[in-house]
């Protein structure tokens, strides 16, 4: 800018008649207001980048704090439960799956204490048991605290959101409902903790599975 100021006073002093200082000058004025013009132009678009930046790590720190809070609240992690049955909400009755008991070809072989089980590990993994298959997969958690009435005895109830991304396992025959485990379990979709019961809701919330806490055990990891 000062350089620029020399340069006017040089041109109205210097000897050239009155319309060539005039162009000069117009010229002069002219460069430095595009000049100018750049650089304000450059300033405001490195502090658009700096914005859009300072959004982007924001919003990645925002993202990573919600998945410690989910990691850290996570109420299913190191838990093992044993299947009561299924729950028509409508009703509220209990149908208990078979096999109940086993003859004694197939008792020398499986415990039915061992059938129905469900167990949730560390790093969103789950292991089980249907009758004769050994299941596994991963799950993802999400504290919803949806608010809901149980029809049946007009008592509320808090459910969060579950979904089991992948859900796999061993393929041998099943017996008695074995098969509907397979058939329902991905479609559950939320989940009810109460004390020692826990819910997973299937069919628009109308049923569900009902399982009874078998005993809190130390979680690990499913790449173990």
């Amino acid at each position: 800018m000062q350089r620029f100021a020399y340069f006017c006073i040089y041109i109205v002093n210097v000897k050239l008649n009155t319309m060539k200082k005039t162009l000069l000058l117009l010229t002069a004025f002219f460069i430095m207001g595009s000049f100018a013009a750049c650089t304000k132009e450059t300033e405001s678009s490195t502090e658009e980048t700096n914005t859009i930046e300072e959004m982007k790590s924001a919003e990645e720190t925002n993202t990573v704090e919600k998945m410690k809070s989910t990691e850290e609240t996570n109420p299913l992690e190191g838990t093992k439960w044993k299947l009561a049955g299924i729950v028509d909400t409508s009703t509220n009755e209990l149908m208990v799956l078979e096999p109940k008991y086993l003859d004694d070809f197939f008792s020398r072989v499986y415990d039915v204490n061992d059938f129905y089980t469900l167990m949730f590990d560390k790093d969103d993994a789950f292991t089980g048991r249907t009758t004769t298959n050994i299941i596994m997969g991963t799950y993802t958690f999400l504290k919803t605290d949806l608010e809901n009435l149980d029809k049946s005895n007009n008592e509320k109830y808090v459910t969060n959101s579950i979904f089991f991304d992948s859900f796999g396992g061993t393929k041998l025959g099943e017996l008695g409902d074995g098969k509907l485990w397979w058939d329902i379990f991905p479609t559950i979709r939320f989940f009810s903790l109460q004390e020692k019961e826990l819910k997973l809701f299937y069919n628009d919330n109308k049923n569900y599975f009902l399982f009874k806490l078998l005993e809190p055990c130390e979680p690990h990891l499913k790449n173990q």
